[in-house]
C-alpha cells in the first residue's frame, strides 16, 4: 500500500468528486517500477520489463524512452510529444528534416508560431545594461533590418569556428553534441563591425570595444562568443520590430541561427535545440532524452 500511495497519479477530468477519485487511481506501470527496484534480477531482466511496460509491438516510442529515463516525468514526456507534433506539422514531405521552404510556409500560415519560438529565447530583459547600451548604439548606427541581421550572422559564422558547448560534457544524459558555441577571433569580429559602421564616427571605437568586452570568451581573450552576441542583438532588435512585421526575414534569421552545419535544413537535433535550449534544467532533460533516443534508434524510424 505504501508503494501504491507513492505511485498514484491523477485521473479523470474535473467535476464533483474528481479530487477524491485522483487519490484512488494508480498507474500500475509506476507501481511495477518501484517493485522492480526492490526485486532481485539482472539489468537485462529489468530492461525487458521496462520495455514491456512502455513499448508496444516490440517497439518503444519517444514517450516510452522518456518514461524510462525520467520515471514517467510528465512534463518532459509531454514536451517531447509536442516537439514531435511540431515537426510533423512543418515537415511537409515527411523526411525528418525541415527545409527553409517548409519553415517559411509554416510561418506564413501561422505567423505567431515564430513569435512563440522567439519568445522562448533571450529577451531584451535578459540583456545587461552595458550590453544593451552598446547594442542599441550599433543598431542606431547601422539601421540593421532582419534581412541584414541574417547577412551579418552568415558573415560572422563563416569567419568563426564551431565548438561543443561546455554544458554538453556535464549534462547527465550526455547531450550528444546538441549544444554548440560559435567562436570568432576578436580581430575578425571588429573588422566585420567596422565595415558596417561607415562612414566612421568618433564613438565607433568605444562601441566596438564595449561589445568585445561584454561577449569575450572567459579564459580565452582572443575569442568572442558569437552566438551569444547575435542572440542578444536579435533580442534588442526584436523590441524595435515587435509582432509579425518582417516575419519572413526574421524567420530566415532564426532558421539560419540554428542551422549550424550550414546544410540548409534543420535536423531533428537542431529543431530540439531551437525549441528547448533556453528552458533551463527541463530543457536539458528533454535534449538528453532526445540524444539517448537518437543513440539507440539505429534505423531512424523513431521507434
Amino acid at each position: 500500500w505504501a508503494v501504491a500511495r507513492h505511485a498514484r497519479c491523477g485521473g479523470g477530468g474535473g467535476g464533483k468528486g474528481s479530487a477524491d477519485n485522483q487519490a484512488r487511481v494508480a498507474d500500475y506501470r509506476q507501481i511495477l517500477f518501484q517493485l522492480c527496484k526492490a526485486m532481485p534480477g539482472t539489468e537485462l531482466d529489468r530492461l525487458k520489463l521496462f520495455f514491456e511496460l512502455y513499448g508496444t509491438n516490440n517497439q518503444i516510442t519517444i514517450a516510452g524512452v522518456c518514461s524510462l529515463l525520467y520515471w514517467g516525468d510528465r512534463l518532459v514526456t509531454a514536451s517531447l510529444q509536442v516537439a514531435e507534433q511540431f515537426i510533423r506539422q512543418i515537415d511537409e514531405d515527411g523526411d525528418g528534416v525541415i527545409t527553409w521552404a517548409e519553415f517559411k510556409l509554416a510561418v506564413e500560415r501561422e505567423p505567431l508560431m515564430l513569435e512563440s519560438i522567439v519568445r522562448s529565447h533571450k529577451s531584451s530583459e535578459a540583456v545587461t545594461y552595458a550590453e544593451a547600451r552598446a547594442l542599441w548604439t550599433l543598431l542606431h548606427r547601422t539601421g540593421l533590418t532582419w534581412s541584414e541581421m541574417n547577412d551579418l550572422w552568415g558573415e560572422l559564422r563563416n569567419s568563426g569556428q564551431v565548438e561543443a558547448a561546455p554544458q554538453d560534457e556535464e549534462s547527465a544524459g550526455g547531450g550528444g553534441g546538441m549544444f554548440v558555441n560559435v567562436l570568432i577571433e576578436v580581430r575578425k569580429f571588429e573588422a566585420a563591425l567596422y565595415r558596417r559602421l561607415e562612414p566612421p564616427e568618433p564613438e565607433d571605437g568605444q562601441v566596438v570595444r564595449e561589445l568585445v568586452r561584454q561577449f569575450r570568451c572567459a579564459g580565452r581573450p582572443e575569442l568572442l562568443e558569437l552566438r551569444e552576441f547575435v542572440m542578444s542583438l536579435a533580442a534588442v532588435l526584436g523590441e524595435l520590430n515587435f509582432g509579425i512585421s518582417q516575419s519572413t526575414d526574421k524567420a530566415r534569421f532564426y532558421f539560419s541561427l540554428y542551422n549550424i552545419d550550414g546544410d540548409r535544413v534543420l535536423s531533428r537535433d537542431e529543431i530540439y535545440v531551437m525549441l528547448f535550449s533556453s528552458h533551463g534544467e527541463t530543457g536539458q532533460q528533454i535534449l538528453d532524452a532526445m540524444a539517448v533516443l537518437r543513440a539507440i534508434d539505429e534505423d531512424g524510424d523513431e521507434n
